[in-house]
């Protein structure tokens, strides 16, 4: 991409009163739009759904699915383990190393981010299409 294009923001410090409550979603908000998805979330668990229709949109429900959730506590679990071993063995040495620790997350949770990344990909193309 030959163009770049930059917007400035507003930090959350300089937002009023309203607006930081109208920026968040509400309880009621959130348990309307779960509700709504009940439908679309059933139709994907039964193999019936695997990609947007004119009444269905699945973007970010993959989540719910079962073996998602699977996925995402196994894949927590061993950033977990990880860390806890980075910590184990910095105090068995005598040092203290956040930077270590830090890169041990990082590498336990690449594969999050890879996958983070391509969905990402994935909605840009769809929201503008292919880039020139």
């Amino acid at each position: 991409c030959d163009e770049v294009i930059m917007a400035g923001t507003l930090h959350h410090s300089e937002y009023s009163q309203e607006e930081r409550q109208n920026y968040w979603y509400r309880k009621e908000e959130v348990f309307r739009m779960k509700q709504m998805d009940k439908p679309t979330i059933a139709l994907m668990r039964a193999g019936a759904l695997e990609q947007d229709t004119d009444r269905h949109c699945i973007r970010g429900l993959e989540n719910r699915l079962y073996s998602r959730a699977i996925e995402r506590r196994r894949t927590r679990k061993i950033a977990q383990a990880a860390v806890l071993e980075e910590q184990c063995i910095q105090w068995r040495e005598g040092y203290s190393s956040s930077d270590d620790i830090a890169a041990c997350y990082k590498e336990a949770t690449t594969q999050c981010g890879v996958r983070a990344r391509a969905l990402a990909v994935e909605d840009e193309l769809d929201a503008f299409g292919p880039m020139p």
